[in-house]
């Protein structure tokens, strides 16, 4: 699952089509999270562009998450612009996000 087929990435899409492409500054990915030696599964997650450039991600229980791709293809990728601070909330801004 490490390396996911189109069928299997246009799958999640299709389960997670609901799903809002960005939420509180992050950005829903496909990820394929490792399981165990040989067991990998595909899902959906919300990571920051830092995180995408990166690459991977390891999760709460230890597990480590791969990006395989977006949630919603964008025909330009999203660019990181900066972090905003409205009320003591922060917010982060995009640029080529398509909502």
């Amino acid at each position: 699952m490490k390396n996911a087929t189109a069928t299997q990435i246009a799958e999640v899409r299709n389960n997670h089509s609901r799903v809002n492409p960005v939420n509180n500054g992050r950005i829903a990915v496909v990820v394929s999270t490792q399981i165990s030696a040989r067991k990998h599964t595909l899902g959906v997650q919300f990571w920051t562009p830092e995180m995408i450039a990166m690459g991977t991600s390891t999760n709460t229980d230890r597990t480590v998450s791969t990006y395989v791709d977006h949630l919603v293809p964008a025909t330009k990728p999203a660019e990181f612009v900066g972090m905003s601070n409205v009320d003591g909330e922060q917010f982060a801004t995009f640029t080529n996000v398509t909502l």
